[in-house]
C-alpha cells in the first residue's frame, strides 16, 4: 500500500506508511459492526455489498492519483474488507452445516495461502508494470471474486431450491 502510494501520488516516503495506519484502522472500525449488518442484510448481501463495494475502491485507485482521493479510498477499502472473512466463514458454516471443521480448516487455510502468494504476486506485478497495473490487477481480482460469489450463490439457491444441496 505504500509503495502504491507513493508511486501514484508521489507522497513523500515518510508519508506513506500512515496509509497502512489509515487502512487496519478502518479495517478493525469496520470489524465492530460487520457481524451486525451482515446479521441485518442477510450474508449474502453483505458479502455481494462488500465485495462489490472493495472492487470500485480499487479501480477508484487505479484511475485516480490525486493523493486526497487515494486517502479516502484506502480508508473505504479497509471498511469493505472488514467483515469478507469472518461473514464469509459463518455464512458457509450456516450453509453446510455438520461440515465446520472441515468448512473452517478449508478458509483459514486457503487465506493462509493467499496471504503468503498474494503480496509475492503484488510485489512481483509492482516491479515488472508498476502501480497502476497492480491495482488494476488487484481490482480485477475482487471482481472476479464478485463473480464467482455471485456464481455460487446462484447455484446454491437453485440447488438448495430443488432440494438436492449434498456435501
Amino acid at each position: 500500500m505504500p509503495s502504491i502510494l507513493i508511486e501514484q501520488s508521489n507522497v513523500a516516503a515518510a508519508s506513506a506508511p500512515a496509509a497502512l495506519s489509515l487502512f487496519w484502522g478502518t479495517m478493525i472500525a469496520g470489524r465492530l459492526f460487520a457481524g451486525r449488518l451482515a446479521d441485518w442484510a442477510g450474508y449474502s448481501r453483505y458479502l455481494l455489498f462488500a465485495t462489490a463495494g472493495a472492487a470500485v475502491v480499487f479501480v477508484g485507485m487505479a484511475i485516480t492519483g490525486q493523493l486526497t482521493t487515494m486517502i479516502v479510498l484506502i480508508g473505504l477499502s479497509g471498511l469493505f474488507f472488514s467483515g469478507v472473512f469472518g461473514i464469509a466463514l459463518v455464512y458457509a458454516n450456516e450453509q453446510i452445516p455438520g461440515m465446520t471443521e472441515r468448512t473452517t480448516s478449508l478458509l483459514v487455510a486457503s487465506g493462509g495461502l493467499g496471504g503468503a502468494l498474494f503480496p509475492r504476486l503484488t510485489g512481483w506485478m509492482m516491479d515488472r508494470f508498476g502501480a497502476g497495473n497492480t491495482l488494476w490487477m488487484l481490482g480485477g481480482s475482487i471482481i472476479l471474486l464478485f463473480a464467482i460469489l455471485l456464481v455460487m450463490l446462484v447455484f446454491g439457491r437453485r440447488q438448495h431450491a430443488r432440494g438436492r444441496l449434498e456435501w
